[in-house]
């Protein structure tokens, strides 16, 4: 090899020192395109846990459609002529929006959200079965602690106010009808009271408070949205309840107990994610209409 001029041989640099290997990054973890993930695969950390996977959106839209299925086909099978008030409003919304194309725009977008979630969670290479078993294990828990929690704090906000977890008297000529409607309480009264509305108030007031603010003060300023949006949705989450035919006849007492419910849902879909709060949500409802009925008589 032909050495430069006017370089000295004693400073010359080792050309057969060989480069030290590069760590190996797993190729699913590379196409999710996060850094963050990207430098756990590196680094041999390819899994980012049960509580933050089943966080994200994505898991949550793809775990959600068994429920989404089951609430339809039992409807069909059933030959309902009842459906959830949440189902029920939303398709008349999209029915004033597209009069003739109502039913495929929603089936349409909800196909969309599953293909593109399950893309996404297949480049993550999760283990979503075995998630989604524990999911509903946390779920089944967190719904049986929902109804002692508001009733305690019901009791603190309304004191000697006495309230049974709400549709625990349902007639057993219903039951499988009741289970229906329960999933589906789950799924669409979660997507309009926490996926869409709790969500959109957390961003408006977000850019509201938050506005040119940095640092100490844009943290605070989106607690203070959080709060308000679960505060927000909470109340109208209760009010939605005594709107409309067949609804529920007001009462003090149940209007607050509803809203603690909505305000403990609306923190659990904060802190967990879409997936547990439906299921926890379902969970409850199921458990309000075949076995809180057994323990408050």
């Amino acid at each position: 090899m032909t050495r430069p001029r006017g370089s000295s041989p004693s400073k010359a640099r080792p050309s057969a020192k060989r480069a030290a290997p590069r760590p190996r990054v797993d190729a699913r973890a590379a196409l999710s395109s996060e850094p963050e993930e990207l430098e756990l695969a590196a680094a041999g950390g390819s899994s980012l846990g049960y509580f933050r996977e089943t966080s994200r959106a994505s898991f949550g839209i793809v775990a959600v459609l068994p429920l989404l299925a089951a609430y339809h086909i039992g409807l069909v099978r059933l030959d309902a002529d009842v459906r959830n008030g949440a189902d029920f409003y939303l398709q008349l919304g999209l029915e004033a929006a597209a009069p003739s194309w109502s039913l495929w725009v929603w089936w349409g977008l909800v196909a969309a959200a599953v293909l593109g979630a399950a893309v996404h969670q297949f480049r993550l290479a999760t283990p979503f079965l075995r998630y989604l078993l524990v999911l509903c294990c946390e779920a089944a828990l967190l719904g049986l602690m929902l109804g002692p929690l508001t009733l305690l704090l019901h009791e603190v906000l309304v004191p000697n106010s006495r309230v049974l977890p709400l549709g625990a008297s349902a007639p057993a000529d219903r039951a499988w009808l009741d289970a229906v409607l329960s999933l589906g309480a789950g799924v669409y009264e979660e997507i309009v009271f926490r996926l869409l509305l709790l969500s959109g108030l957390y961003v408006l007031l977000l850019r509201g408070l938050a506005h040119g603010e940095t640092g100490e003060r844009w943290r605070r300023a989106k607690l203070q949205a959080g709060g308000l949006a679960v505060l927000i949705s909470a109340v109208v989450f209760s009010a939605f309840h005594y709107i409309g035919a067949g609804a529920d006849l007001f009462v003090w007492k149940e209007f607050v107990y509803r809203a603690i419910g909505g305000g403990i849902l609306g923190i659990l879909f904060i802190l967990r994610g879409f997936g547990v709060v439906v299921y926890t949500h379902a969970a409850y409802d199921l458990l309000v209409f075949f076995f809180f009925p057994l323990v408050w008589p």
